[in-house]
């Protein structure tokens, strides 16, 4: 099969042209996604630089040559600014026209700028330099899990891997003369590869941009806005597994409930922002006290929850007093003075209440009530029904 060289490079402009405006089209639509700016006026440069490229001949060298590569690494360099954008880093102004500006020095050498697979040979080095950077950082940024990620990173792995191709081609197999540089049949494959790189890119990029929101927006919806930690819904779901795991693996598991002692008075006397820093300071404290694995989340105003998986009831007990000795120490400082906090736990376990997460949460309420009753600042463990109720007749009392 033949391909008539210059309407691939017209195809290739087109694409590059509306697959840039489509890209700016969807970051317009959220103006958070900066690096589907990037990508698009990356494409934009690219189908700009095939543009002077396809007209090689009836425009001077210096634009078909010197200026379209150029903006052919412009491109590229706006490609690695879009992937440093995807990650959070900022644009760099090196990276982006640093592979052109190289470029321009090269042409001024008279011996590369007449030679055909000189130049091939260098476009070639730089866009496998570039697509293998993108790649990099995609990866090295991983910071979520994002399903497009991946099949994005290895995309770019193989443009760059198929044009470093080019260098033996243009040299052995098929080299390259300037008279018919443009109509030549590797111009056309390289045409084609352009235009798959294009598309491919260009939904993956809108892909990631698109996982990214539905990750953070479940995030959203699983977590306290406060303090940073599980809300109860995601407390309620995320233990249920938990447990059913534990179960399925005869190990034993324990949940905790700490509530904050005397918060309402934090709150009264010294206003709603200092009492909101000392919910902040306890998600904290959980959050270095607990393992990676253990589940902790706010179920209530001064209400927390933990769910211990494989854990002993000796265990969970060590864990309770771990946290209510660490919040002890917690002191805060307001306007109004020092804030000194103290907390009550009260903890269940599987051994005795099986592995129903409600259940559990029922067992170290009742718990956690003896606790207060107890007179606060304390760990009880497991209590009987008959002592819940007392406990509560003489709280209310």
């Amino acid at each position: 099969m033949s391909l008539h060289v210059p309407t691939i490079l017209f195809l290739t402009v087109l694409v590059a042209l509306l697959t840039g405006m489509l890209l700016i089209f969807s970051w317009a639509q959220n103006r958070l996604h900066r690096s589907l700016a990037w990508w698009g006026v990356a494409n934009l440069l690219g189908g700009a630089g095939a543009a002077l490229l396809a007209a090689r001949g009836s425009i001077p060298d210096f634009l078909s040559i010197d200026l379209a590569n150029a903006l052919l690494f412009c491109g590229y360099g706006a490609m690695l600014s879009a992937a440093r954008r995807f990650i959070g880093r900022p644009a760099d102004a090196r990276l982006l026209f640093g592979g052109a500006a190289l470029w321009l020095i090269a042409c001024q050498l008279p011996a590369f700028h007449a030679s055909a697979a000189a130049r091939v040979c260098f476009i070639s080095f730089g866009i496998a330099a570039y697509s293998w950077t993108i790649a990099y950082v995609l990866i090295r940024g991983q910071t979520e899990r994002l399903a497009s990620r991946i099949p994005a990173a290895i995309w770019v792995c193989l443009h760059g891997a198929s044009s470093l191709v080019r260098i033996p081609i243009c040299l052995v197999a098929l080299p390259l003369k300037e008279a018919n540089l443009i109509s030549h049949p590797l111009i056309g494959f390289f045409a084609v590869e352009a235009i798959v790189q294009l598309i491919a890119m260009s939904f993956l990029q809108i892909g990631m941009e698109k996982e990214r929101d539905e990750l953070h927006q479940k995030l959203a919806a699983q977590t306290d806005e406060l303090t940073g930690a599980a809300n109860r819904r995601s407390v309620l779901e995320r233990a249920d597994a938990l447990l059913a795991d534990c179960r399925a693996r005869h190990v034993s598991a324990a949940v905790l409930l700490l509530d904050l002692d005397h918060f309402k008075s934090i709150n009264d006397t010294f206003g709603h922002d200092v009492g909101d820093g000392v919910l902040r300071a306890t998600a904290q404290t959980f959050s270095e006290v607990l393992r990676k694995g253990d589940l902790f989340g706010r179920v209530g105003g001064e209400e927390f929850a933990c769910c211990l998986p494989n854990t002993s009831p000796l265990e969970a007990i060590a864990v309770a007093e771990r946290l209510r000795a660490a919040i002890s120490k917690l002191c805060l400082m307001s306007p109004g003075g020092a804030i000194c906090v103290t907390a009550s736990v009260g903890v269940a376990s599987t051994n005795r209440d099986g592995y129903d997460f409600a259940e559990l949460m029922k067992a170290a309420d009742a718990a956690l009530y003896e606790a207060k009753a107890r007179g606060r600042d304390r760990v009880v463990n497991e209590v009987s029904p008959p002592a819940y109720a007392l406990a509560s007749e003489r709280l209310a009392s």
